[in-house]
């Protein structure tokens, strides 16, 4: 009998769980293990963690990871920092899928402003 619906995770949420109990990693240490495993972690000007799908806790307990699918929110997983978070996040959205949406936020994020969106900003 499968477990209900709420209570299944993904193969990235299980490999947060399973490293959990581990030290944090490090920048250095995510952007290695992204590399290893053929992933890109996806940048965003727009999130505070600099990271796409990764959200500060309050208080300073760590970081959430999900992502939209379809209209709704899939909730990845939590980890201590914001570097692990994005490699949850690469994880779940797989190889090709992380190139595509960081090659998409690197261009939406270096196309210059037209005259009537500065106009509108200021």
């Amino acid at each position: 009998m499968r477990p209900p619906r709420w209570r299944r995770s993904s193969p990235a949420a299980a490999a947060a769980a399973a490293g959990a109990a581990a030290e944090p990693m490090t920048a250095a240490e995510a952007e290695q293990a992204a590399a290893a495993e053929g992933l890109t972690l996806v940048r965003s000007s727009r999130s505070s963690t600099g990271f796409e799908g990764v959200c500060a806790k309050s208080k300073g307990r760590g970081f959430n990871v999900a992502r939209t699918l379809d209209g709704r929110t899939q909730y990845i997983g939590c980890t201590a920092t914001a570097e692990e978070g994005a490699l949850l996040y690469a994880r779940e959205l797989g190889t090709e899928a992380s190139a595509a949406a960081a090659a998409a936020a690197a261009g939406a994020a270096a196309e210059p402003m037209t005259a009537a969106e500065a106009e509108q900003a200021a």
